[in-house]
């Protein structure tokens, strides 16, 4: 067990994307625990399809929150954002790019230093090191949350219809920390992302991919 804190956790987070050139083949999909400062928890998924996001609120209970608390205790869940998934250059497709990960955010507010301890990994690289039994825990406690009797809102919204609303939402995923990002295909500069020689590349937000843009914030892989 390393010396993370997990006495008091801010939020768990779970996220995949996937896009596509094909119009309405870009999705995304989220799940959040968020532990508030008045001491309820909720579960947030948010689900994006083509140009349709639809947002759901849970509550959850004290009970499953511990047990999720304890969860990412027992599997020490921040240490995970220590491993890296390498990719095989032979199967590195260029007009098609997905990702899962997650992250953790240990909140530290009452030991002094950093508020926040964030961590963020890549669902493959937990695999890889033995640990997806342990993930698959946490995924199943999430799935526990989403029961009707605990939903406190739905939401469906179509933020932009035919070609302006796609290329907004082309670039847009749900990213690790459970908030969404609308970049278009011409993208902000990206001058400190690094390109391996496999074609792979290193987003200057810290996210590895493998298309001409990233699947997190919609920058522009460099020339």
């Amino acid at each position: 067990m390393s010396n993370f804190n997990y006495e008091k956790i801010a939020r768990i987070s779970f996220s995949s994307s996937s896009s596509g050139m094909a119009m309405g083949s870009n999705q995304s999909h989220s799940e959040e625990i968020l532990w508030k400062d008045d001491g309820t928890v909720i579960l947030q998924v948010s689900e994006v399809k083509g140009t349709t996001r639809t947002e759901t609120v849970y509550d959850v209970s004290p009970e499953l929150a511990e047990q999720i608390r304890k969860a990412a205790e027992e599997a020490d869940m921040a240490s995970w954002s220590e491993w890296k998934h390498e990719v095989d250059p032979r199967f590195i497709c260029t007009d098609y790019s997905s990702s899962a990960g997650g992250s953790i955010f240990l909140d530290n507010r009452g030991r002094g230093g950093m508020p926040f301890e964030m961590k963020h990994f890549d669902r493959a690289s937990v695999y890889d090191h033995g640990k997806g039994e342990d993930l698959e825990k946490i995924e199943a406690l999430f799935m526990v949350c989403q029961i009707p009797e605990k939903q406190i809102s739905t939401n469906t919204t179509n933020p932009g219809g035919g070609a302006a609303g796609f290329m907004g939402l082309g670039m847009m995923t749900v990213g690790t920390a459970g908030s969404a990002g609308n970049t278009s295909a011409t993208g902000s500069e990206n001058a400190s992302a690094t390109v391996s020689p496999d074609g792979s590349w290193t987003c200057s937000c810290g996210t590895k991919n493998t298309g001409k843009f990233c699947c997190e914030c919609g920058r522009r892989r460099p020339e």
